[in-house]
Parts: structure tokens; C-alpha cells; sequence
């Protein structure tokens, strides 16, 4: 760690989290490493309109201590993020020791914000208090602790007034708290609906003071704790529970307080962890403690690559427990020698050999054919009885996928049926374990009837599918497209397909007649993360599909995939579709931003409460739509199914060939009726009526009606390029909403916004997140439009 330390006084650390208005220009990089550039980059950042990212240069930074108010409700999310080499080109070292805010005992270190609020690779060290707060009611934006150390810290509070996720992972926490104090780390959020939840996972407490260490004291939803060691003396609460109950999973936990745990939770333990050497602060894991590849092997979002050190995160067949991972893998290792279908050596005997083993198992390759492993199946693999990693990637000569423009992931290991009337290359039984697939390419398989998945994963919980091909191009030849790609069916829960990293990535191409991925209606907590579909490898060529993922179940997050060439992306298609996210997609484009048109991006065909975009205030989670031939969002019934609450908010969508951005009900642009009483999708709600686009005293203003129910309803605007052939314009630029009643509206927004669409529409969503149509649009007036260029 280098030795540099750079003073901050309380002026200048406020000056580095005051950000200027959101979504209003690109994204700002700064790069920090003297107090003369500290001081000048500071400027330039309270005075942008961009988001912001500060990257601090490895060192130590003493600091006087600070208390910040954000107070502007359009304030610019803001990264702070440690371990960077000098110049901030190269790398981070993604270790949290590398970087040290160090403060005074007496100091406050304190975030006080409108929006998102991301630490990572910190120590905080010998502070009063470290506080991070997301205050207003808009909801919608995270507090993201990750990677963060806090040492001889008397006392910590994440909190949250609204809507969003409190996101706390790979924390260190030692010697903190207070002697006679109560609750070390105090977390929380003061609303509860669907889309409020706290997470704390893969994180390790040790020698803290208090009387508990973490209480959860909020009444959010959802309270998740997964992964965590929790170390203290016999009478100190690991965990207190306060108003809603908590689910805990995987964790060391000494002492309990408060709530039950929920029936949700699963393997918590309480012998010791084994650490190195507490006493002198080495937390990592000794050989033989009961947390090495103990953890669960999902978490929301996914897990990411390296540990609190930045050292790398995942090595056996599940993650260790806490914020320090070991080497060990402790499985046991069957490994495949040569392609053929059955024999010694062979993927066949592999599975039969992990099947009998029952424990955990990895079956790795080393086959002498190279990068050409092309294995010819006959008939169905065993179905797995016992948990079971297939690493692909143990071939020698595979590489995992890095690059963002195309799939380049080499893929040494093919598994292609060898006779079309069998489904399944992996399969879990009803009740199973879970299965980790990566680094294959499938390509042939299919049957005539029944679950006719690549693999098929059925009650099992924890799955993870990432890296893989399913169909086109490879080094074994074309892949012959397969009847459907995954099929998670009967009461799974949380399966994760894709992942955070590039190299997660799976490359769906098409399917004979399926979708590429079928998530069924009993299914719980899916994810399916930076994936792409209906592209070959090199991200060019048309592979597109039916549908890419069919969504009968709940509580499912798809999420920075992309989608070219289908049919249809998305689809909701039934009564148990619920709860579901679709957030930050792309539509309609290659990676390139050439066009690769669709039918539709999204079809909600049933289903309640459902989120395509943003939660609230629209400053992440909206979808890139483009090219569309029918309508870009289609919300319409099918036999049995009427989806409701379907909430449609900060998504851009432009290029719409039918020029329905939003239809309801099908069939293009539904009249609003008096009073809102009529039903349908979404209750049709009633679009807004936009009376006037005019400029004055530097901003323009757009009034308006919305004529529907009792309760508040979120007017959101747009600007587009023009009207489009419906003459409702398009959502291709966010501007900003309002909250009314039925009735009247105005919205203001300054004339500086740099954006060159000069039509306007609005939509409407209501309490119940029923989301209308696009309005029919006005043309903003040429002051206006000269000020968006």
C-alpha cells in the first residue's frame, strides 16, 4: 500500500459529493491522486451535469470529518471508488486496504443524498460515525457498500426513506462499535412495498464491540442475509431483527435477537469460523473451517469476481463464507479424458461417478483432442443427483469472453446431440441439487414432445448457468439449433443465468421452435444477467428466435441482456407473473447500434405488479428499445390473463415502425373515457392531455389534465425526434416527471437540457402502477428546441 497521504479539509469532501442535475450529459470519470487536483477536479464535478465517478489513487487520505446534505432531488448519482494506480488507467486493485480515509474518533464521515450513493474499495478508519442515508420519497435508487473496511469505527447506519435496495457486500468490519453500546451497524429503511429490500452478504464481523452488531430495524420487504461470518463474544447479537422478519441463509451467526428468522432460511451455523489468526487481524480462512465453500452460490445480481482483497472470489464448487475467500476446493474432482460417449474416461462415466459421490463434485477436461473436444451423446446424460460443477473452461486452450462488441469466448468443449429425439444435456431430478454449467456449447438437442430444454433444471435451488453457447458458429462448425435452451420448472428458486461480468455471458442464438429461456409459473427469484440473444458470435449476424425469455414465475430480474432479432424479447404469459423486473436491456440493436429489428421488445400478456424500467425517479433501470415493427411495449390480454400494475417508466424507445411506443389493448392508440372506469390491460388508463408547450424566465413549461381515479399518478415526459405515424410521439429522451391527482398538472424544466427532439408526450402511472399510453405529443416552440441543440 503506498504511504501517500493527502489531507482533505470538511470544505473540500463536501465540495466532492455536491453533483449537479442527472441525466443531463455523459457520464464524468475523475481521477484523484494530489490536493491541487483534488481541489480543481472537485469543482469541475459540482458544477457538471453528468453522473460521477471519483477514483481516488491508492494512499492514505486523512480527512477532518464532514456531514453532507444532498438536497437537490436531481442531484447525479455518485461512485466513489478506491485502489487505483496512478493515472486511474490501468486496473483498480479492487482491495480495500489499498485505499484509507482515514479520520478522528470524534469525526463523522456522513452521506446524506436524493440519489444512489456506491462505496467501494474503502477503509474507513477511526471515525465517531460512517452514516450513508437516501432521504426523499421518490424511491427508486440504491445505497452500494461494496468491498468497503471500516476499523475502530464507533458506529455505522445505512438508511433509506424510500424505495430502492440497501446493497451491502465483501465488508470487513473489525474492532468497531462501542463498549456499553448498542447496535454496532444499524440498517434500515422506513418504507415497505414491493420494491424496497436490504441485502448484506459475503461480509465478515469480527471483534466488534456492543451489545449486537448488525440490526436490521427497517420495514422494508425483503431482508436478506447470505453468506456472512458474524464473530463476537458469547453474549454479543450477531443479528437483531426489528418489524419485519428477516431471511437468513448460509451464515456463521452466534446470537439472534429480536424476530424469528423467516421459513425461508437455510443452513446457518454457529461453531467457530476459523479464522487464520484473530488476534493479530487475520481473518482469512484457516484449512478445515466449516466456511470455506460453505456459501450459497447465488446473490442478487450475482456474485462478483474477487473477494474484499480482490483476490478471486468462487473457487470451489460454492463461494466460501465472507469477505475473504481461500484456494481450497475441497470437492471432489472427476475429469473427462477423451469424447467419447460412454466408457472410462468419458462425460457419461464423469456424471455417474459424481452421481454415486453424492458430495459436491467438479468435472473438469483434459482431453487430448485440444480445442476441438466435440463429444458426440447418443442419449441423455444421467440425470444429477448431487451438486455438480461442469467446468468447460478446465480444457486447455479455453478462454472466457471479454469483449463487449462481440462473443470471443473460445469454447474447447462442444455437446452435441447425435440423434434428434432427446432433449437434455443436463438435467436436475424434482427436488434436486443445484448444477453451475460453463464454458460448453450445445448444439441438436430437442424431442417431440414434453420439457425439451438443453437443460432442464426443476426444483433445484442455486443453479448457475454462465459462459455457455447454445447454437451458431463455433470451432466444432455450425451448432444446430436445439428445440429450447433452459427450462427452470417446477418450484427452483434462484437460478442465475449470465452474470455481472463479460465473461459471464451466455450467447443465445435460436431455437427451433421454443423460447431460448422458459422460466415457469411456480419458479421463484431467477436472474438472468448480461446475456445475448439472436446474434451469432461475432454480434452481426441474424440468429434470432420466437421468444428469448418467456416469464411465468416471479420475483425474476432481467437485466442488462441484449436482444436482436426476435420475435418477441420479453414476455409475460401468465396470472403468476409477478413481481418481475425487466431493467437496463437493449432492444432492437446489434452491439454496434446497427439496426436488428423485432416484432415486439416486450409483451406483457398477463400477469400483475410486473417493472419494465425504472421504479421511481428514472435514474437507472430503463431499457434501450429500438426498431420495432409492431408495438416497442405491448401490454394485452391473452385467454384467461389480464395484466395489471404493469409499470412503464425511463425507458427510450424510438424507431417504432407502427408508431405505438406503448399499446394497450393492442390495435394502436385507445381513446381515454370519462372518469377512467373502463378495464383491460393495465385498467387502459387514461393517457395525460397536454394543452401547451411554452417558454418563460428560462424553462419551459408544459401544463396539462389527467382524468382518472382518485390517488396520486406520476406524470412522466418525453421528447422525441416527431410525432411518429400514431402522432403520439416516442419515449426516446427521458425529461422528468410529476406527481398529481386527477386533474390538473404542470411541468417545468430548463431550457439548457441538452437534447435535440423538440416533441413532447407524458404518460401516466397511478398508485396501483398501471401505466397508460404515450399522449398525444405537442411541438415544443423554437426557443426551446434551439436550446436543446
Amino acid at each position: 500500500m503506498s504511504n501517500k497521504r493527502v489531507l482533505l479539509s470538511p470544505a473540500t469532501l463536501i465540495c466532492l459529493l455536491l453533483l449537479a442535475p442527472i441525466g443531463r450529459a455523459t457520464a464524468t470519470t475523475y481521477c484523484v491522486d494530489t490536493p491541487a487536483l483534488l481541489e480543481s477536479t472537485l469543482l469541475q464535478v459540482g458544477n457538471s451535469s453528468a453522473e460521477n465517478e471519483i477514483r481516488i489513487v491508492m494512499g492514505t487520505y486523512e480527512t477532518d470529518g464532514f456531514n453532507l446534505s444532498m438536497s437537490d432531488p436531481t442531484a447525479g448519482d455518485l461512485t466513489i471508488s478506491g485502489g487505483w494506480p496512478a493515472g486511474c488507467a490501468a486496473p483498480p486493485s479492487n482491495d480495500a486496504r489499498d485505499t484509507v480515509l482515514a479520520g478522528a474518533i470524534t469525526q463523522t464521515f456522513g452521506l446524506l443524498g436524493t440519489r444512489r450513493i456506491d462505496l467501494r474499495a474503502l477503509t474507513f478508519f477511526k471515525f465517531a460515525l460512517v452514516r450513508a442515508r437516501r432521504k426523499g420519497l421518490a424511491g427508486g435508487h440504491d445505497i452500494l457498500w461494496d468491498g468497503v473496511q471500516l476499523r475502530l469505527v464507533r458506529a455505522i447506519e445505512v438508511g433509506s426513506q424510500s424505495a430502492g435496495a440497501i446493497d451491502l457486500r465483501n465488508l470487513l468490519v473489525h474492532d468497531s462499535g462501542t463498549v456499553g453500546g448498542d447496535c454496532m451497524l444499524a440498517i434500515g429503511q422506513d418504507q415497505n412495498d414491493e420494491f424496497s429490500t436490504t441485502l448484506l452478504a459475503q461480509s465478515t464481523f469480527a471483534l466488534n464491540k456492543g451489545a449486537k452488531q448488525v440490526c436490521l430495524n427497517g420495514v422494508e420487504t425483503s431482508k436478506l442475509l447470505r453468506n456472512n461470518i458474524f464473530d463476537g463474544d458469547a453474549a454479543q447479537q450477531s443479528v437483531f431483527v426489528a418489524n419485519t422478519q428477516a431471511t437468513l441463509q448460509h451464515n456463521r451467526i452466534q446470537l439472534l435477537g429480536g424476530l424469528p428468522p423467516s421459513a425461508d432460511s437455510i443452513d446457518n451455523f454457529t461453531s467457530a469460523p476459523g479464522f487464520v489468526d484473530s488476534a493479530l487481524r487475520d481473518f482469512r480462512l484457516a484449512a478445515g473451517s466449516p466456511a470455506i465453500n460453505r456459501g450459497y452460490m447465488v446473490l442478487p445480481e450475482g456474485q462478483r469476481a474477487f473477494d474484499h482483497f480482490g483476490m478471486t472470489r468462487w473457487n470451489g464448487f460454492r463461494p466460501d463464507l465472507g469477505a475473504l475467500e481461500t484456494d481450497t476446493v475441497e470437492s471432489s474432482v472427476f475429469t473427462v479424458t477423451n469424447s467419447n460417449d460412454i466408457g472410462a474416461g468419458s462425460l457419461r462415466q464423469a456424471i455417474e461417478n459424481a452421481n454415486a459421490n453424492f458430495d459436491p463434485s467438479i468435472v473438469q477436461f483434459n482431453i487430448p483432442d485440444g480445442c476441438n473436444s466435440r463429444i458426440l451423446l447418443n442419449s441423455e446424460l444421467p440425470m444429477l443427483v448431487a451438486p455438480l460443477w461442469v467446468n468447460g473452461y478446465s480444457q486447455p486452450g479455453s478462454v472466457r469472453n471479454s469483449s463487449n462488441a462481440a462473443f470471443n469466448a473460445t469454447l474447447c468443449v462442444g455437446l452435441v446431440a447425435g440423434q434428434f429425439g432427446f432433449a437434455h444435456a443436463f438435467r436436475t431430478q424434482v427436488g434436486g441439487a443445484p448444477m453451475r454449467i460453463e464454458g460448453i456449447a450445445f448444439g441438436g438437442f430437442g424431442a417431440a414432445s414434453g420439457n425439451n430444454a438443453v437443460l432442464a433444471i426443476s426444483e433445484a435451488r442455486e443453479s448457475v448457468v454462465r459462459g455457455n453457447q447454445f447454437g451458431g458458429s463455433s470451432g466444432f462448425g455450425l451448432l444446430t439449433p436445439s428445440n429450447a435452451d433452459i427450462s427452470i420448472s417446477g418450484a427452483a428458486q434462484d437460478v442465475q443465468v449470465g452474470g455481472p461480468q463479460s465473461a459471464e455471458r451466455n450467447l443465445f442464438t435460436s431455437t427451433l421452435e421454443a423460447p431460448n429461456i422458459t422460466i415457469a409459473g411456480l419458479v421463484r427469484n431467477s436472474q438472468v444477467l448480461g446475456n445475448w440473444f439472436g446474434l451469432d458470435r461475432d454480434g452481426v449476424f441474424h440468429m434470432g428466435t420466437v421468444i428469448g425469455v418467456l416469464i411465468e414465475g416471479k420475483d425474476t430480474i432481467v437485466r442488462n441482456n441484449l436482444f436482436a432479432y426476435d420475435d418477441i424479447g420479453i414476455m409475460f404469459s401468465s396470472s403468476l407473473s409477478q413481481h418481475n423486473r425487466v431493467q437496463n436491456n437493449s432492444f432492437g440493436l446489434d452491439p454496434s447500434g446497427a439496426n436488428a429489428e423485432m416484432i415486439s421488445a416486450i409483451s406483457a400478456r398477463g400477469g400483475k405488479n410486473n417493472i419494465i424500467g425504472a421504479i421511481a425517479d428514472q435514474n437507472s433501470g430503463g431499457n434501450l428499445i429500438a426498431n420495432s415493427l409492431g408495438a416497442a411495449i405491448e401490454v394485452t390480454m391473452s385467454p384467461g390473463n389480464t395484466p395489471l400494475s404493469t409499470r412503464i417508466r425511463g425507458n427510450r424507445i424510438r424507431a417504432t415502425a407502427n408508431g405505438m411506443d406503448i399499446d394497450l389493448a393492442g390495435g394502436g392508440p385507445t381513446a381515454n373515457d370519462i372518469g377512467d372506469l373502463d378495464e383491460g390491460p393495465n385498467r387502459t388508463m387514461n393517457h395525460p392531455v397536454l394543452s401547451a408547450v411554452s417558454d418563460a424566465f428560462g424553462q419551459i413549461t408544459v401544463p396539462g389534465t389527467i382524468d382518472t381515479l382518485a390517488g396520486s399518478v406520476v406524470i412522466d415526459f418525453y421528447a422525441s425526434a416527431s410525432r411518429g405515424t400514431s402522432e403520439r410521439g416516442e419515449a426516446a429522451q427521458y425529461l422528468g416527471h410529476v406527481t398529481t391527482a386527477t386533474g390538473n398538472f404542470q411541468f417545468q424544466i430548463p431550457l439548457t437540457v441538452n437534447n435535440p427532439y423538440p416533441y413532447i408526450s407524458a404518460t401516466a402511472t397511478n398508485d396501483d402502477g398501471n401505466t397508460s399510453e404515450l399522449s398525444p405529443s405537442l411541438r415544443a416552440p423554437p426557443l426551446f428546441v434551439a436550446g436543446f441543440e
